[in-house]
């Protein structure tokens, strides 16, 4: 418990300094949602990789909900930085 309180803690000072250090909101919002998530990755290149494939989820989240023609909305969920992978046959 001491261990996620202390890095909640660390997340949102990283927030709070990138709004200092003028980071993108994008950028702010994966911080965001690593932290609502546990996410950690074992490296740099790692987290890169799964951070576009978030950005991408994250992108057509926020279109989608944007659109006025539809009847529904789409949430990121613990998933979103996966890549999907349809050829399982």
């Amino acid at each position: 418990m001491l261990v996620i309180h202390k890095m909640a803690m660390f997340g949102y000072m990283m927030l709070l300094l990138g709004g200092i250090l003028g980071l993108d909101s994008d950028r702010q919002a994966w911080i965001q949602w690593k932290l609502q998530h546990g996410k950690t990755y074992p490296s740099y290149q790692e987290e890169q990789n799964h951070m576009n494939v978030w950005l991408d989820n994250y992108k057509f989240v926020n279109e989608h909900n944007s659109r006025t023609d539809v009847t529904y909305k789409v949430e990121l969920n613990f998933i979103a930085d996966q890549v999907r992978n349809y050829n399982l046959f």
